[in-house]
């Protein structure tokens, strides 16, 4: 059985080598994944902007269809927790 300083000292070392990773794909260790995933999008966002093609607004067609889109991912989502 390994001493617990030793299982400490491991887990120190699997978290860097985690965290290292993380940074080399460009994600933040600390932040969670929605939020870098948001603020992947915004960036891309800026930078067409920048480039001087900016996205059009969404229709109220499309506003509804992914309204309905995410109504039923939830339902699905809570009826696989349900079972």
């Amino acid at each position: 059985m390994p001493s617990p300083d030793l299982l400490i000292a491991l887990r120190d070392v699997l978290l860097r080598e985690q965290e290292k990773r993380m940074r080399q794909r460009g994600l933040e260790p600390g932040i969670g994944m929605r939020e870098q995933l948001y603020r992947k999008l915004d960036a891309m966002k800026e930078r067409r902007e920048a480039l001087g093609r900016p996205y059009a607004e969404a229709t109220q067609a499309e506003l509804a269809d992914l309204q309905h889109y995410l109504n039923e991912t939830a339902e699905r989502h809570a009826a696989a927790a349900k079972s």
